[in-house]
């Protein structure tokens, strides 16, 4: 049975690189482990209005993607309009995106995002 006082290196998938991140956060136990708390976090439960947001905030929309483009120049990247209830729409520029992230985001459906 594992005790709080065990290093880190005795969970299970914590290897050498694993455990010398973990030390430069200050973390070398499984106590140290378990009380680490984050600095902050992102609230993914309250969605808010386009209208009412501003620039330079983090915000959760939720809204209609109303155009898709993809952009062919030096590096690939994908456009994608989104569009709320209020017919306000909101421009995002994808430059590293997945196969399956762009697989997903399909012209008419309805969408949220944290921005």
């Amino acid at each position: 049975m594992s005790s709080l006082q065990d290093p880190i290196l005795s969970l299970h998938g914590v290897g050498s690189k694993s455990q010398a991140r973990l030390n430069q956060l200050g973390i070398y136990s499984l106590e140290d482990f378990l009380y680490y708390l984050p600095i902050r976090y992102q609230n993914k439960t309250k969605f808010h209005s386009l209208d009412n947001s501003q620039v330079a905030e983090e915000v959760l929309i939720e809204g209609e993607i109303s155009k898709i483009e993809e952009s062919f120049s030096t590096n690939k990247h994908l456009i994608v309009s989104l569009r709320n209830d209020s017919k306000h729409e909101l421009i995002l520029r994808f430059f590293h995106l997945s196969y399956y992230q762009k697989k997903t985001a399909l012209k008419g459906g309805y969408h949220s995002m944290l921005w």
